[in-house]
């Protein structure tokens, strides 16, 4: 389980040797980013896969997870504003 909140992205890509896209969902949890102060250095966002799925079906491969991380990292804001949006 996650020490933060739960968030939910769906992310698509071409695997190699693959001609149709494949849609994952995935769980995570994402530590705030915080700036440098003067007495603690900055951090970074850390995110934590909880759950993947691949076209439906559970996906227990860790080989996206760079990817996974990467993609999660750059879209998080985009998508918690326009979940706030939807509120």
């Amino acid at each position: 389980m996650s020490r933060h909140p739960e968030y939910e992205i769906k992310l698509y890509r071409e695997d190699e040797g693959d001609a149709d896209e494949r849609e994952y969902v995935v769980t995570y949890g994402i530590s705030p980013y915080r700036p440098a102060t003067r007495i603690d250095p900055e951090e970074y966002p850390e995110v934590e896969l909880v759950k993947v799925t691949c076209d439906g079906l559970p996906f227990d491969s860790d080989i996206h997870d760079d990817w996974f991380v990467e993609q999660i990292t750059d879209q998080h804001e985009d998508t918690a504003a326009e979940r706030a949006e939807h509120k």
